[in-house]
């Protein structure tokens, strides 16, 4: 009746069920309803993932029916939500909501998060998608976390599924994203650098290639860094600006 959502009048118990697996199988927005005006309300407009997942699928299996990136991402979603205390918006689990537009609901779902983890790739470099979320999160002056993952193969675009470059003990790793792509924005053609990968606050990449990169090897260290990063960002239920 007010053009606006009620305050405190939902469960967030349950609003995190439509998060899991099972129910993001189904629909990839659930929806919740309204007490005050009997209306059914988006989950993602009541509980806003605080954490957005960018990454390029990765080099398909095909008698798994399962992209590696995809499945790294997957296995370690949940570590992550649940040693943050976060929610996570994962495009395979809830960040596209059905009949609406993928990329305003990729503007959405980076605009309204505090941290964005880029699982970084050669694929993801050369990606048109994934660089207009890497754009849009430097955009809007996002906490970035890079993570670099291993190499599986080839893509179907012939790019590398894993970061075939240098990792933290380089201080220019950043720059071999700057050969992996052709530096233009797929909307406007402006020419940008990767350079903002290696901002010092974010406090340098996150290496998953110590491990083969399947979901049960990925060592625990790497997911302890991601977490306490994301910790940092949130202090007594605040967003913390940078």
């Amino acid at each position: 009746m007010r053009g606006r959502w009620p305050p405190y009048t939902f469960n967030r118990a349950k609003c995190l069920l439509h998060f899991s697996e099972e129910a993001l199988e189904g629909g990839r927005a659930g929806a919740v309803p309204c007490l005050y005006c009997n209306e059914n309300i988006r989950v993602l407009d009541i509980v806003v993932p605080e954490v957005f997942l960018s990454y390029n699928w990765g080099v398909r299996d095909e008698a798994a029916g399962t992209y590696s990136t995809q499945e790294i991402v997957r296995s370690m979603r949940f570590a992550i939500e649940d040693g943050a205390d976060v929610v996570t918006w994962f495009d395979v689990g809830g960040g596209m909501g059905a009949g609406q537009s993928v990329g305003a609901e990729m503007q959405q779902g980076v605009a309204k998060s505090t941290v964005v983890i880029i699982f970084l790739s050669d694929a993801y470099c050369s990606s048109g998608n994934c660089v207009r979320e890497f754009l849009h999160a430097v955009k809007n002056s996002k906490f970035i976390i890079p993570v670099l993952v291993p190499n599986k193969g080839r893509t179907a675009s012939g790019a590398a599924s894993g970061w075939t470059g240098p990792g933290a003990d380089d201080a220019q790793w950043w720059q071999h994203a700057n050969s992996c792509s052709d530096c233009k924005d797929p909307d406007t053609g402006a020419s940008f650098e990767w350079s903002a990968l290696g901002k010092p606050a974010f406090g340098g990449p996150v290496d998953l290639r110590v491990a083969d990169g399947n979901a049960a090897d990925l060592a625990e260290a790497p997911l302890d860094v991601i977490v306490r990063r994301i910790q940092s960002r949130f202090h007594r239920g605040a967003h913390i600006q940078h």
